[in-house]
């Protein structure tokens, strides 16, 4: 099947279709194979945005997008929020809460 300009399996098709992929290097997983490590051998992180959306990312992607280490990555301090739950808090945020945090301008 064809998505986008790629050419993938019918289940890695659908899982590309469901934003089953690291949000950074587009590399494809399928839910069943996360629990397990033979992924492909990269330590992961679900995002832990407040809308739940289970979206995965490569812990090594991650790190490079933010300037941190691994360790930082992985610390309990540390919360991923993929591009799309900061996309939805944004919109959620009132354009006066904006101009009081100094993020519009009046």
């Amino acid at each position: 099947m064809k998505s986008g300009k790629r050419w993938l399996c019918e289940a890695c098709s659908r899982a590309f279709d469901a934003k089953q992929y690291c949000e950074f290097c587009t590399q494809i997983y399928l839910k069943s194979n996360l629990e397990s490590s033979g992924l492909d051998g990269k330590e992961w992180a679900q995002c832990e945005g407040p809308n739940t959306c289970g979206r995965w990312a490569h812990v090594d992607c991650i790190g490079k997008k933010h300037k941190m280490t691994r360790k930082q990555v992985v610390a309990d301090t540390f919360k991923h929020i993929c591009s799309g739950c900061r996309a939805k808090k944004a919109k959620r945020v009132k354009p006066e809460d904006r101009i009081r945090e100094g993020q519009l301008s009046e």
